[in-house]
């Protein structure tokens, strides 16, 4: 059966797990872009390789999101613990942030990255947790959890992600409120869109789950 026959027989919930991950592999691309346009003068190699490490992470994602929501298979859980490391990267990257411009930054700068980092921590915690769950659950094992347990984690896991890019949000806005014209600015403002949209692909992947 071709790739279009698949889509077409498909049910919704691997339908929107498929057009969430399009959606959010096409925003990483154009944010990676966007950022290393912005930052191709500069000599900040570190968040330069991890930046680009997040978005070769990110195409794992999509790869594995796709790849199983698409052929019906469990390697689509694969890019839950993949997610998982991008949030646990996240973090990294705005400690790092808050720790090379902490002199020259506002207290609500401050205590919004602040506020990233605990999001970043707990979404890659709670994310970490879901994954060992899917692979109990799959494997049918002795303590396995229930669906809705699993469903209840997996709730938990997008609502921290999607805080944390609304935050992201408030902050990119707020540098494009105040300059129009900056490249970082509307890259972190389209970091935030793959952000919604690579937890709803899980959310919708997870709920294949369902006997």
């Amino acid at each position: 059966m071709s790739f279009w026959n698949k889509l077409r027989y498909t049910n919704w919930k691997r339908l929107l797990a498929i057009v969430f991950s399009i959606f959010a592999f096409v925003g990483s691309i154009t944010e990676y872009a966007i950022t290393m346009i912005a930052t191709a003068g500069s000599m900040d190699f570190m968040n330069m390789a991890l930046e680009t490490l997040s978005f070769v992470v990110m195409v794992l994602v999509a790869y594995y999101l796709l790849d199983g929501n698409v052929r019906n298979s469990n390697s689509a859980y694969r890019g839950v613990l993949s997610f998982v490391m991008i949030m646990a990267l996240n973090g990294v990257l705005d400690i790092l942030d808050v720790i090379v411009g902490i002199a020259g930054l506002g207290f609500l700068i401050i205590f919004s990255s602040v506020v990233l980092i605990i999001l970043a921590v707990g979404s890659a915690v709670i994310g970490f947790i879901l994954y060992r769950k899917i692979l109990a659950y799959l494997a049918g094992s002795y303590g396995a959890p229930t669906y809705r347990n699993l469903m209840a984690w997996t709730i938990a896991f997008v609502i921290v992600c999607i805080l944390y890019s609304i935050t992201t949000l408030g902050l990119s806005i707020s540098y494009l409120v105040a300059d129009p014209l900056s490249l970082s600015g509307w890259a972190s403002f389209i970091a935030a869109l793959p952000s919604v949209a690579f937890p709803l692909a899980i959310l919708f992947t997870t709920m294949r789950l369902a006997h």
